[in-house]
């Protein structure tokens, strides 16, 4: 599985970890749906904030966008599952399948 890391800046790390949050929901065209940590899953929709851990799966000719604060942000690709996770080193998108583009605003990314 191809792994996208992200560098965060200190921070965007701290206020993530104390709220969980990796990003808010921005955008979503088509359909997708956000599975949480615990095993449960529903319909994604916009300005909705994306816990670490969740995984994302987007349908046939759908996409997402996830904005990233001070970061820039992440468009997910029609038939894409990932998982978004805050870790020590960053933010990470583990890719199982389908594609996604960084659209930096930070140099640090």
């Amino acid at each position: 599985m191809p792994l996208l890391a992200l560098g965060i800046s200190s921070l965007l790390l701290l206020c993530a970890a104390t709220t969980n949050t990796v990003g808010i929901i921005s955008r979503v065209a088509g359909s997708a749906t956000v599975e949480t940590v615990s095993g449960t899953s529903h319909e994604l929709g916009q300005a909705e904030p994306l816990r670490s851990g969740a995984t994302l799966t987007t349908a046939l000719d759908s996409l997402v966008s996830v904005n990233v604060d001070q970061v820039g942000k992440v468009v997910l690709g029609p038939q894409t599952k990932t998982t978004a996770t805050l870790q020590s080193g960053g933010l990470s998108f583990r890719l199982a399948g389908g594609s996604l583009c960084v659209v930096s605003q930070s140099q640090n990314v």
